[in-house]
C-alpha cells in the first residue's frame, strides 16, 4: 500500500506510511485496491449486510426498551426509523470519535492483561520456584504493571509510537517480572510477612 501511495497516488514515502497506519481506512483502502472492482463490490455489499444487521438489531432493542417500560408497541417500521434517527442524532454529535477510543483503549488494556498473563506463566512461575504454587488473592505486581503499560502505551507515548500495543506489552515485559520477583514476591503460606 506505500509503495501504491507513493506511486499512483504522488504522496511523499512518509505520509503514505502514515496512511497505511491508520486503521481501519487503510485494510477498506487495501482491499479495493488490490481486489479491483470485485473488491470494491464486496466491500460495498458487506458493509450493507453489516448496516441492516445493525439497523435492525438496533430497532429491536428499541422495541424492547419500549416495550418494557411503558407497553408501547407501535410496530417494527417504526422502530427502524426510530433508530436511524437516533444513530444520525448520534453521528451529528460525533460519538464516533468516543466509540473509537473506548475500543482502542480496551485493546490495549486486553494486550496489557494477555502479556501479563502469559509472561508470568512462562517467565515468572518458572522462577519462583516452591511458591509459585501459593497464589496471591490480588496479583498486585500484575495489578501495577497493566496500569502502567497502559498509562505508557496510551497516554504517554501515544504519540510517539501509534501502535500502542506494541508499548503495553514491551512494558509489562519488562515492569510485570520485574515487580513480581522483587517487591511482590509470593509470601509462602504460614510464614510471616
Amino acid at each position: 500500500m506505500v509503495a501504491y501511495f507513493t506511486d499512483v497516488a504522488g504522496l511523499p514515502a512518509e505520509v503514505a506510511r502514515q496512511q497505511v497506519l491508520q486503521s481501519p481506512d487503510s485494510i477498506a483502502a487495501t482491499f479495493m485496491v488490490f481486489g479491483g472492482a470485485i473488491g470494491f463490490l464486496l466491500m460495498i455489499l458487506a458493509q450493507a449486510k453489516a448496516q441492516v444487521l445493525n439497523n435492525y438489531s438496533s430497532s429491536l432493542c428499541i422495541a424492547n426498551l419500549f416495550d418494557a417500560l411503558i407497553s408501547w408497541r407501535p410496530g417494527r417500521l417504526t422502530f427502524v426509523i426510530l433508530a436511524n434517527v437516533i444513530a444520525l442524532v448520534l453521528l451529528y454529535g460525533e460519538i464516533l470519535k468516543f466509540v473509537e477510543g473506548w475500543i482502542k483503549l480496551m485493546g490495549v488494556l486486553l494486550s496489557a492483561l494477555a502479556a501479563t498473563i502469559i509472561s508470568d506463566y512462562y517467565f515468572v512461575r518458572r522462577r519462583l520456584g516452591s511458591t509459585s504454587d501459593k497464589l496471591d488473592v490480588v496479583n498486585w505486581a500484575g495489578v501495577i504493571a497493566i496500569i502502567f503499560a497502559v498509562f505508557c502505551a496510551h497516554w504517554l507515548l501515544g504519540p510517539y509510537q501509534p501502535i500502542e500495543v506494541f508499548t503495553s506489552v514491551a512494558c509489562v515485559a519488562i515492569v510485570y517480572p520485574a515487580l513480581r520477583l522483587t517487591v511482590f514476591r509470593p509470601v509462602l503460606a504460614g510464614s510471616e510477612s
